[in-house]
């Protein structure tokens, strides 16, 4: 800690992964605040590749598999062909993929919106 602002820096200064006892691994990547996937679909691909082959069959192209009829992935969860726990997985790697591929200057100028609609103040209602 330093103690003109008595902020931390960082002391590592090379990438090094850590095997824990429980089996799980740490990645310490010194001065990154976060890693994330990017070109992810293949690997989605072949690890869900059940749930790529019933997304197919959806009556919708565009079916996001909550609520939309005729949607062949709520038909196999509601007939126990496959886990809701591994369809949520499979739907949240999807969407973090598509976010991470999408272009920089689209991903900017949403976060810009989003920021200027924070910024706004917020109407009281009425009492």
């Amino acid at each position: 800690i330093r103690e003109g602002d008595a902020r931390g820096r960082h002391t590592t200064t090379s990438r090094q992964l850590h095997l824990l006892v429980s089996g799980c691994t740490v990645l310490d990547t010194p001065g990154m605040r976060e890693v994330q996937l990017t070109d992810a679909a293949s690997g989605l691909g072949e690890l869900f590749a059940d749930l790529q082959e019933l997304s197919t069959q959806c009556r919708f192209r565009d079916c996001m598999h909550e609520s939309e009829p005729g949607c062949a992935i709520k038909s196999a969860l509601a007939a126990g062909e496959i886990g809701e726990a591994r369809l949520e997985r499979w739907k949240k790697l999807v969407a973090e993929d598509a976010f991470n591929s999408e272009s920089l200057s689209p991903r900017r100028a949403r976060d810009r919106t989003f920021g200027r609609i924070s910024k706004q103040p917020k109407k009281k209602g009425k009492k």
